[in-house]
């Protein structure tokens, strides 16, 4: 099949049918290593993008296992904050009160 380059090849159907299958052959090929190498590009995405989902996950679940603040921690912490308010408060009112009278 492998010919030299000097050699004249003569135009006959069966050398045209020939040169038409290797064509087609070679055509064929191409697209099957373009597929591939576009496979190989699609699993590093996919691979990547699983490994994104794990860290995400990982750091969903830490978020998950934090301790939260019970409720009764939050009323302590806001009537903490209301009596230090109250107390400026009446500070303030006791200064207003005496440059008044």
């Amino acid at each position: 099949m492998y010919k030299r380059k000097d050699e004249k090849q003569a135009a006959t159907p069966s050398n045209i049918e020939l040169e038409a299958e290797r064509m087609v052959v070679k055509a064929e090929l191409h697209s099957f290593v373009k597929a591939e190498e576009d496979c190989k590009e699609t699993r590093k995405t996919e691979e990547a993008f699983k490994k994104g989902m794990e860290g995400f996950k990982k750091e969903e679940e830490g978020y998950k296992k934090k301790p939260k603040r019970k409720t009764w921690e939050i009323k302590k912490a806001i009537d903490k904050g209301t009596a230090q308010s109250n107390r400026k408060m009446e500070k303030l009112f006791q200064i207003a009160s005496r440059q008044q009278g």
